[in-house]
């Protein structure tokens, strides 16, 4: 009995010292996965300094217990900030890069509200137009003096789902585009000009283009994927496109024509929302939701460093609005 006691304690040692460093080690990367960006591969030192010079942060949004907020992060993770709380916010538009502005549609339960900005440089509030019903999407133009939305109406004679544009203070409403099916997507282009937003017809989805002065619209592209994500940098629009079958997203961009249809990056598994591009064109930022049951949820933020063709997972969120330097 005594030689099975000396032999029992060592081995209760052992186990318990290893369950020890088990959960030490676990605990700590489970605090480093939360603090920092993951890559899905080792970088070099190279391209640790290559990252390490992106001089834009991102912006996007976290809820927590129905509260939500605007958070600053750079694009490693490290220095995360909260920078603003919203108060009664029920539907969050685009950031406008130039004017730093985010819009965003404020009120409480059904009634009408207010269309409102927020400056992410000085953090100033402003409210542009009172008494608004509730827009469906709503996107500020780069520059922040003109707003295209989108509402649906019941009424015979103008039934359906309707885009307009009008000035930032709600005057001078024109309408651009009338379809009995919905419209899904608003982007800007960077001088203000043209808008591209899209469109679902039948079974599929199109990109269409517009001319913010003559109204004119032309249909530039059209899939029969589901188009998930718009977004217009520079002489570039990116997309994401859905396959069902084979369960992957995958970005394209092409020209503002329409042509010159380029894949930037296959997502296996996932559905990719909320395509942002850093000024410089140096990072991709994207949601990437798990749930394929095609409910917008939050999703995991990834990042594409195009320069080193590396990808990166940030934190969860409900929206990017976007990079600023």
């Amino acid at each position: 009995m005594k030689h099975k006691s000396l032999i029992i304690i060592p081995i209760l040692i052992i186990l318990v010292v290893g369950a020890w460093f088990f959960n030490k080690k676990y605990i700590q990367s489970g605090n480093k996965e939360k603090n920092s960006t993951q890559f899905d591969q080792e970088l070099t030192k190279d391209q640790e300094e290559t990252v390490k010079q992106t001089q834009e942060y991102i912006y996007y949004i976290s809820e927590k217990n129905g509260n939500k907020k605007i958070i600053k992060n750079n694009v490693l993770g490290t220095e995360k900030e909260e920078v603003y709380s919203f108060d009664q916010v029920s539907l969050i538009g685009n950031l406008s890069v130039s004017s730093k502005d985010v819009v965003f549609f404020s009120s409480s339960g059904s009634a009408p509200g207010e269309v409102k900005t927020i400056n992410l440089k000085d953090l100033t509030e402003k409210t542009l137009i009172k008494n608004f019903s509730k827009p469906q999407l709503i996107a500020m133009n780069p520059q922040g003096n003109f707003l295209t939305f989108t509402s649906f109406s019941n009424v015979e004679e103008d039934y359906g789902y309707t885009l307009y544009i009008m000035a930032n203070d709600g005057s001078n409403k024109k309408k651009i585009y009338n379809q009995d099916e919905p419209i899904l997507l608003i982007s800007w282009q960077k001088d203000g000009e043209n808008i591209v937003f899209i469109r679902q017809k039948n079974k599929n989805h199109e990109i269409v283009k517009v001319n913010i002065e003559s109204l004119e619209i032309e249909e530039i592209y059209s899939s029969n994927e589901d188009i998930n994500s718009l977004y217009w940098q520079e002489d570039k629009i990116y997309f994401s496109k859905y396959d069902q079958n084979k369960k992957i997203s995958t970005i394209f961009t092409i020209d503002e024509n329409g042509q010159n249809e380029q894949k930037t990056k296959i997502i296996d598994e996932a559905l990719v929302n909320d395509i942002r591009v850093s000024g410089d064109n140096l990072n991709i930022a994207f949601l990437s939701n798990f749930d394929l049951s095609g409910e917008r949820k939050t999703g995991q933020i990834e990042i594409l460093f195009t320069e080193i063709s590396k990808l990166s997972e940030l934190e969860n969120s409900q929206n990017i609005l976007g990079f600023l330097p």
